[in-house]
């Protein structure tokens, strides 16, 4: 698993623009490459929020995440979140390995990189309860994508993800830590600078 995040021949035929955000850059990736019906990831102008980037994931016809955030402000509002994942609608019981993701920009970036893999964006940080009790009965071995915080001597995203790691591992599962390469701070900025300079 780590070694597809950490991809240094990542073909793509999509044009990134190195001056927009990392959202449109996904946005364009996911609606180009990676689109699957149960998950939407839209932008549009809102009448009371302005220009927004919109997810949103059903299940069985059910919406059970929906979160806007504003591109101008970069507010996120989180409107549904019922099991504290995205990518529920679309994984693969019958594989026991996933990956999992500090948030939801990062989660299109480790499904472009791993298309053929079970792939989960954690919603909130350290994983909700129900988050948590899904993950630790239907999967037997995590890669988690950790974010690359590092302010002085401590780096914080490392320190979340070994606490996930550590509590994963209570329960004898197997858990590996991906860190992005220096100078990035998480999959989708390490993601971005590859396709952008190579």
């Amino acid at each position: 698993m780590i070694k597809d995040l950490y991809n240094d021949s990542i073909k793509c035929n999509v044009p990134i623009d190195s001056t927009a955000h990392n959202w449109d850059n996904l946005l364009k990736l996911y609606n180009t490459l990676n689109k699957v019906p149960t998950i939407e990831f839209s932008a549009y102008l809102d009448a009371r929020k302005g220009f927004v980037w919109r997810i949103r994931e059903t299940m069985d016809d059910e919406c059970i995440f929906e979160l806007i955030r504003d591109k101008v402000l970069k507010n996120r509002y989180t409107n549904i979140d019922k099991y504290g994942l995205l990518g529920l609608s679309i994984i693969n019981p019958l594989d026991r390995s996933v990956i999992l993701t500090e948030g939801v920009s990062d989660y299109f970036s480790a499904k472009f990189l791993c298309p053929d893999r079970n792939v989960l964006g954690v919603t909130t940080l350290g994983g909700s309860k129900i988050a948590k009790t899904i993950l630790v009965n239907m999967f037997d071995e995590f890669c988690i994508c950790s974010d690359n915080d590092t302010k002085g001597e401590r780096n914080t995203g490392f320190t979340n993800a070994n606490k996930f790691k550590q509590f994963l591992e209570e329960y004898n599962k197997r858990v590996y830590i991906f860190i992005p390469v220096t100078g990035y701070k998480d999959v989708s900025d390490n993601l971005m600078g590859k396709l952008v300079y190579g």
